[in-house]
């Protein structure tokens, strides 16, 4: 811990030098990526935590590192004494602390999130806030940003079609340009995939459009001759990553549509006299909506992914009974198995293997060397995910480790419950997605049980494994831009946390359906995996749950079985079986 204190010294020189009072550290990059590159993990790099929600306010004597429920705990864990934990809500976050604050305040507008900028100028005084890269001066053997390869993922869209429909949407909205800086929506546009974004298969780009341009501004030796050459003939420009900026500051006095930007890229856009039109970018919602083509692949992959995690859930069963395995072991061998599954390009985020306590932290992640051991009776929750060229996954279950308490099964069935409520309901079409929250959380409120995150979130086609619009949680603004359509494919994932004992948390994948009754979705499950019957009180079930779960079973049953043999067939056929 003593290397974070010399750290955070610097930095406090670095501030005084500057004339700053206070300093924020900001979990972001110029994308607002979720995950990021090694290059923008300052608040790693300052204090030692690796959420990937945080936000660190430092004075001159004084840190705190600001983040959420879901990581409240690891927080605790990976923080050094100097640093204090604040516990973010919905009143209190790290804006409204900066207002108690005085004299200036450096923050970085290359990466700070427009919408935050404005929330902060309606708090502060805007001529206190500096815009300062304040660790950039500081971090001398700071990661290099990445321009790995660029290759072609083509649909069954075309990139020159997604133009003409980005255009036609932007005519209808009245915008003259549109600025892309999210790099799922570029790579959908653009029907291309990367590596630059560790478990997301994007690439660094940002892309300016207009009625009759299309500017991508991206490393252009990531791209092959041809691939360049098919670009420029389905309309696209190319441009140097770095020039991104250079050519927003040519626009002048344009109505131009943007959504989840960067401050320093609307303050360029604003100082032309441009009129910024904060909306949901067409792609978003373009790309949310699978087509039932798309919808067919992404099952395809969950079939594959289903075959590797039988494989994997009956070899772990009879481990069990001679080996002392780790958590890290888990992951190494759920890895390993769907690495033998085709079109596998790797997981699509951390997997969190939590055993026993570990499992009540539900963004756990096990570090070698420094993970549980798999030892006496206890719950191990798994959650983990790939990406496949034709889909990506994320599940969670949770295995028995010897013998399980009745509290244990009880708590399972509990969250197996709040899974059925939402996965079996029948809602409006274009309901706003959070007002559907409750439904999973009603059995578990029964009980005076809750859970600190959403209940799911929307998930990409061999892209970012959490993706909008849509977001099932009860914190998320009810609006027309989080409306849930059909096509979309959203995760649904409850969960009980024992603090210091063990955690449950169940997650399929489901697309939204039009249901029997005309104006009303229903979600349709694509994850193909049983859920433990050990851990199952079938007593505790009503009779149209059971019939759910039964039902589930028998299509992963009907689905997988043709593809196993021997022990995993067996093992698949107890799991699957009505009880």
């Amino acid at each position: 811990m003593e290397i974070y204190k010399k750290r955070l010294g610097l930095l406090r020189k670095n501030m005084r030098e500057n004339h700053l009072d206070v300093c924020v550290i900001l979990n972001s990059d110029p994308h607002l990526n979720e995950y990021l590159p090694e290059h923008y993990q300052a608040i790693k790099w300052l204090c030692g935590f690796d959420g990937s929600a945080g936000t660190l306010v430092v004075t001159h004597d004084y840190a705190g590192l600001w983040t959420d429920g879901r990581y409240f705990e690891q927080a605790l864990r990976q923080l050094p004494s100097d640093v204090v934990l604040e516990k973010q809500s919905a009143t209190q976050n790290y804006k409204r602390q900066l207002a108690n604050f005085s004299g200036k305040i450096g923050i970085d507008f290359a990466i700070l999130p427009f919408a935050a900028y404005k929330e902060l100028c309606a708090l502060l005084n805007p001529a206190s806030l500096v815009d300062c890269d304040c660790v950039g001066n500081i971090w001398k053997e700071r990661p290099r940003r990445v321009a790995n390869a660029i290759y072609a993922h083509n649909l069954d869209i075309s990139r020159a079609q997604k133009l003409r429909d980005v255009r036609a949407k932007m005519r209808q909205m009245g915008a003259e340009w549109h600025f892309v800086s999210s790099l799922d929506d570029i790579a959908w546009i653009t029907n291309l995939r990367g590596s630059d974004i560790l478990y997301n298969p994007v690439f660094s780009a940002f892309l300016l459009i207009s009625a009759n341009k299309a500017q991508l501004f991206l490393h252009r030796h990531s791209l092959s001759e041809s691939l360049q050459k098919e670009l420029r003939n389905d309309g696209f420009s190319l441009f140097p990553y770095k020039n991104a900026q250079k050519e927003l500051a040519k626009l002048k006095k344009r109505r131009v549509l943007v959504d989840r930007i960067t401050t320093r890229t609307a303050r360029i856009l604003q100082q032309n006299g441009n009129k910024l039109r904060e909306e949901l970018a067409p792609s978003t919602l373009q790309k949310a909506c699978k087509s039932e083509a798309v919808v067919a692949r992404i099952q395809d992959a969950m079939i594959r992914d289903g075959i590797a995690l039988c494989r994997f859930f009956a070899w772990l069963e009879g481990a069990l009974l001679g080996e002392i395995l780790d958590e890290c072991d888990i992951d190494t061998h759920l890895t390993a198995f769907r690495a033998e599954m085709e079109h596998y390009v790797g997981n699509s985020f951390a997997t969190i293997a939590g055993f026993g306590a570990n499992g009540a932290l539900p963004h756990y992640q096990a570090k070698r060397g420094a993970c549980a051991k798999l030892l006496g009776d206890n719950l191990l929750l798994l959650d983990s995910g790939a990406q496949y060229l034709d889909g990506t996954t994320d599940i969670t279950r949770v295995v028995p480790v010897g013998n399980p308490s009745e509290a244990q099964k009880r708590d399972y069935t509990l969250v197996l419950q709040a899974h059925i409520a939402i996965a079996q309901a029948r809602f409006p079409d274009k309901i706003a997605m959070p007002l559907l929250d409750s439904i999973a959380r009603a059995p578990l409120w029964q009980h005076g049980l809750d859970y600190a995150h959403g209940t799911g979130h929307g998930v990409g086609y061999f892209l970012n494994v959490h993706e909008g619009p849509q977001s099932l949680s009860l914190n998320a603004p009810i609006s027309p831009r989080t409306r849930v359509h059909a096509g979309m494919v959203t995760s649904i994932e409850p969960g009980i946390y024992r603090e210091g004992q063990w955690g449950v948390r169940l997650e399929n994948l489901v697309v939204a359906k039009a249901s029997a009754h005309a104006g009303f979705l229903e979600f349709v499950p694509l994850t193909l995996c049983p859920f433990e019957p050990r851990l199952i009180v079938r007593t505790m079930l009503t009779e149209a749950q059971k019939e759910w779960l039964d039902s589930y079973h028998a299509r992963v049953w009907e689905l997988l079985a043709p593809h196993l043999s021997g022990d995993v067939r067996e093992w698949l056929e107890r799991k699957t079986c009505p009880q």
